[in-house]
């Protein structure tokens, strides 16, 4: 059996486009699986959004991260 669900990550974002808070929210969230849900905590610090000096100084939002099967290699479930 495969991991398949919703990770929801609150995100932040700073002006220069780079996240800088996230966190798993419970609301939304189907994995349960706490080694998966680090792996996305992680993932979600990598991603890099387009610069705007004109932005808010920060800015939340969700990332919303649909798992269908093999999403991730090396991660299966028992």
């Amino acid at each position: 059996m495969t991991k398949k669900g919703v990770i929801v990550v609150k995100t932040c974002i700073n002006r220069s486009g780079i996240v800088s808070f996230a966190e798993i929210m419970e609301e939304g969230t189907t994995i349960t699986d706490r080694s998966l849900l680090k792996k996305a905590l992680a993932a979600s610090y990598g991603y890099k959004f387009e610069p705007d000096l004109r932005a808010p100084k920060e800015q939340c939002g969700k990332l919303i991260i649909k798992l269908s099967g093999d999403a991730i290699p090396g991660i299966r479930g028992n």
